[in-house]
């Protein structure tokens, strides 16, 4: 089962890459935040009851990620969409190459299995890449939720859970990632009409 759902995220994960549409690329990340939260549901039936409120918490925020997320993209409708400096099948190349390099060079830090050492290692290193070669404000809060997935997941199969981590990182997503984020991108585009975030480096003091 988690093997699956290892392989799940990770693809979603590099769909997040390529696709050029926010609100799809939002509904990939809140599918994948919502296959870790029920894998953790499933994990929870043999755990404490402090993993099963943290399992609650993961299905709590996928829905928030969603909710939060498309309202921003509502509310900064952009007449075209935001020209990437790299083309969509270069970023999918360095984003697979970057995660395979690695999840080979990361040696193993105590999960029950190798596979699931690496879908960790793939999500945290692929968010952290999507944030850096996207330009649009909302896919970089996007790379830092799917890495952010990265460290759930790893706390959700690791042998007992880690429910002390998977509450952190849902704090982290709640009141820093979405907050902060979301309302940073709004004032972008309020003050120059585009989530690009590229254009900050005109900006001078």
């Amino acid at each position: 089962m988690t093997g699956a759902v290892g392989w799940m995220v990770i693809a979603l994960a590099l769909a997040v890459t390529v696709v050029r549409r926010r609100s799809t690329a939002i509904a990939l990340v809140a599918t994948q935040s919502l296959l870790i939260a029920l894998l953790a549901l499933l994990e929870a039936s043999h755990r404490s009851t402090e993993f099963m409120s943290s399992a609650l918490a993961l299905l709590a925020k996928a829905v928030f990620i969603a909710a939060i997320l498309g309202w921003s993209v509502h509310r900064t409708r952009q007449d075209r969409p935001i020209t990437e400096a790299l083309a969509a099948p270069v970023r999918l190349a360095v984003a697979a190459a970057v995660a395979i390099t690695a999840a080979a060079l990361v040696p193993r830090f105590g999960l029950p299995s190798l596979s699931q050492e690496h879908a960790t290692v793939a999500l945290v290193v692929i968010g952290i890449t999507t944030a850096i070669v996207r330009k649009a404000t909302l896919f970089q809060v996007l790379g830092l939720l799917v890495a952010e997935n990265g460290i759930a997941f790893a706390a959700t199969v690791v042998a007992g859970g880690m429910p002390i981590v998977i509450d952190l990182g849902v704090i982290f997503d709640v009141v820093i990632v979405l907050s902060v984020a979301t309302a940073f991108h709004d004032r972008i585009f309020r003050e120059f009409g585009s989530g690009d975030a590229t254009v900050l480096r005109g900006l001078r003091d």
